[in-house]
């Protein structure tokens, strides 16, 4: 991620992912601390302040919507929390529209399988339903990183509006 980048945090819980992100794009960047819990944005907000970063906004999202500014975006980051979302569909209808041409999408979680983790059996998703649900969303799936195998971290680019699939 450039230094400049302007990203969210979506779901950012406690804000451990919010720092790092934070720091990584440095004072030119921007990083949106999203999250549908006020208490979690609270613990992001006292995370930010522990780190002393200025570069942070705080957003109050909910069930259908990040509430992120249109095509302002480079990189939407979503970790350990995808599966909590109750209206998949909408929220990254509303992530698409957040990026910038050629914008990312990071998704990670906790893979199906693996019994190390803080989540049961029926949180866990495998890597083919969480492309299921946002390739047809208008994304494409740039790349599989392989950090631990406990986890999937699929790497989805933002698709351009007149990109068509080549015919079978």
């Amino acid at each position: 991620m450039p230094a400049g980048a302007t990203v969210a945090d979506l779901g950012s819980g406690t804000g451990y992912y919010t720092w790092r992100l934070a720091r990584a794009v440095g004072p030119g960047g921007k990083v949106f601390a999203v999250d549908v819990q006020q208490a979690m944005l609270d613990r992001t907000a006292e995370t930010v302040r522990k780190h002393q970063l200025n570069n942070t906004e705080l957003v109050l999202g909910d069930e259908t919507s990040p509430r992120l500014p249109s095509g302002a975006l480079d990189l939407v980051f979503i970790a350990h929390a995808y599966h909590e979302f109750s209206s998949p569909e909408a929220v990254i209808l509303a992530v698409k529209q957040s990026l910038k041409p050629g914008g990312r999408l990071v998704v990670v979680e906790f893979a199906e399988g693996h019994p190390f983790g803080p989540l049961d059996k029926a949180e866990r998703m495998t890597e083919e339903q969480i492309r299921a649900e946002i390739e047809p969303a208008g994304f494409d799936l740039d790349r599989v990183l392989e950090i631990v195998r406990i986890e999937h971290c699929l790497v989805f680019t933002k698709r351009e509006a007149n990109y068509f699939p080549a015919q079978k």
